[in-house]
């Protein structure tokens, strides 16, 4: 019970004072809670889980485009408006990412470059749309970009078919980290703690911002950002299409009607058709759809999580190593993407 009322404290303060609370740059330090064995134990886990995470990575930031204030600063900027421009900007994340989580974080690393870059995208975009009067980044903004990344991978789609209790303490400690290196301040920090104390944070963000913003998904301006991001990324994933992606985001997470095992019915609900948008897909999407969730499923076992780590890592090392598909599409300049913010005319 103190859990619940400490998470909907937390829940209260970062939907008010976090709102209001502008993200500044801060000279990169660490923190006083920074544990170096827990968050280096949190990067070896990471790689138990890689070839899923990496895989689900693109959803986070499909979720993000779900979120009105947040996607008013992406329309602003401008600066993924287009699939060749989405492409660079979304991959560009990837690469950050990539580097937070397997790179050494201490002073000049290329993590903590990565952050520095990351802040100073940060300062561009307020500066961008406090002239057009589009609001700016808070600390609420920020919080739920992190949850979004981080919470649709661990909150229902994975926690219920794997539940590693090890990886997802270390992996709240290691993304408390991220967030404090991006400006999140500690009192906003939703990955503060142990996943017993992050979870309850993590399903008051869910339920009440999450799912009722992608059950509205057709009714407000995700498509008109995700559908540029597939369309961009396409070079890396011929496969995707935007109905097989909604249904995976729903589905992560725990969205009515967007069941995919029997298990994923909630115990005493009773409904009138079940599976009822997985019936609606076309027999492409459920296809794609069909392998990425039990992706996520045989990840519990060693075997089949080396072969996914293998379909799913290999592949992008090769991609980002030779871009072959991007080059043919928008040239071999743009192609390449590295943490250097690019010249977007």
């Amino acid at each position: 019970m103190d859990k619940e009322k400490s998470a909907e404290e937390f829940y209260e303060n970062l939907m008010t004072k976090g709102s209001k609370e502008i993200i500044v740059d801060t000279e990169l330090n660490y923190p006083t809670w920074y544990d170096e064995a827990l968050y280096k134990k949190g990067q070896k886990l990471g790689f138990k889980y890689a070839g899923v995470f990496y895989g689900l990575f693109m959803y986070g930031l499909q979720v993000i485009l779900s979120i009105d204030t947040i996607s008013k600063i992406f329309q602003c900027t401008k600066q993924s408006s287009t699939p060749k421009m989405a492409y660079k900007r979304y991959l560009t994340n990837g690469v950050h990412q990539s580097t937070w989580i397997s790179g050494e974080l201490k002073p000049g690393s290329e993590a903590w470059k990565s952050f520095e870059i990351v802040q100073n995208y940060h300062r561009r975009a307020n500066r961008t749309c406090a002239r057009f009067n589009a609001g700016f980044i808070n600390q609420k903004d920020l919080a739920l970009t992190q949850f979004a990344l981080i919470g649709m991978f661990c909150t229902d789609g994975f926690i219920r078919k794997v539940d590693d209790q090890e990886f997802l303490d270390s992996t709240m400690h290691i993304w408390r980290v991220f967030g404090h290196f991006l400006g999140i301040k500690d009192e906003f920090n939703i990955c503060a703690g142990t996943w017993e104390d992050c979870e309850p944070r993590f399903r008051l963000v869910m339920d009440r911002i999450i799912k009722p913003q992608l059950d509205n998904a057709h009714n407000n301006e995700y498509a008109v950002l995700v559908r540029p991001m597939i369309d961009g990324l396409r070079p890396m994933n011929l496969f995707w299409t935007y109905d097989s992606c909604l249904f995976i985001n729903k589905w992560l997470a725990g969205c009515d009607n967007c069941q995919f095992f029997e298990s994923d019915y909630k115990k005493g609900v009773q409904v009138k058709e079940k599976f009822s948008e997985y019936n609606k897909l076309g027999w492409y999407d459920k296809l794609y759809v069909t392998q990425m969730i039990w992706s996520i499923y045989l990840t519990r076992f060693t075997f089949f999580r080396i072969i996914i780590n293998i379909l799913f890592i290999i592949p992008n090392i090769m991609f980002m190593i030779f871009p072959a598909m991007a080059i043919w599409k928008y040239g071999y300049k743009w192609a390449y993407v590295g943490m250097k913010k690019p010249s977007v005319k």
